[in-house]
């Protein structure tokens, strides 16, 4: 099999690659859906987040190359996947709780507009 032939720490360098990429285009995404958006300043916490992630991508492919060997102290460890980790997480979780009262509001305002138009419908006849 052609994975055997491969060290662990380049397939690990090459997701942490995919990792920093893909975060970095998620970035940009919802950045682009903020600029079109602007009703809801929750889509920058969630670009921060993406952000943060490309960091620890960043990080994972520099504890693979074995670059930063300050990287593999137990300090480091736990700031890295559990700081880090949970900073992520909690911009994830107030980008999409922000976000949230932005679509209900969008429902009760298509729900009173529809009766709004049922009303004008009805009294048009």
């Amino acid at each position: 099999m052609v994975l055997e032939k491969i060290p662990l720490s380049e397939i690990g360098a090459l997701f942490a690659v995919f990792q920093v990429a893909g975060s970095l285009v998620a970035a940009y995404l919802a950045y682009e859906v903020y600029r079109y958006d602007r009703l809801s300043r929750a889509w920058l916490s969630v670009v921060a987040a993406l952000l943060l992630l490309s960091v620890n991508g960043l990080l994972n492919l520099a504890h693979e190359l074995g670059t930063f060997p300050i990287l593999t102290g137990e300090i480091a460890l736990f700031a890295k996947n559990y700081l880090l980790q949970s900073m992520i997480l909690l911009l994830l979780l107030f980008g999409f709780w922000g976000m949230k009262y932005k679509f209900e509001s969008f429902e009760i305002l298509e729900k009173r507009v529809g009766e709004k138009v049922r009303s004008f419908m009805h009294r048009m006849r």
